[in-house]
């Protein structure tokens, strides 16, 4: 097991927190779940639990809605 697993013990988490974090200008719910091969459900579910922490920040661009690390809270650096 490595650190992160412990840390973060859910796989679909982890693989969405490595998706933002290789694209630091934000990523579109859709492309998210592609990237971090998950179900869309499942992307849109950890990103409203992850705003709602703080860890991510999310703006509407047309129709997508971008998502990205919000470097200003201490835990997401």
């Amino acid at each position: 097991m490595t650190p992160l697993e412990y840390l973060v013990p859910s796989r679909t988490r982890r693989r969405l927190l490595a998706a933002l974090w290789e694209h630091p200008k934000g990523l579109s719910m859709r492309a998210a779940s592609r990237e971090a091969g998950v179900a869309y459900s499942a992307v849109h579910r950890e990103l409203s639990e992850m705003a709602q922490a703080g860890l991510v920040r999310s703006r509407g661009q047309g129709r997508a809605t971008l998502c990205a690390w919000d470097r200003r809270n201490p835990a997401a650096r």
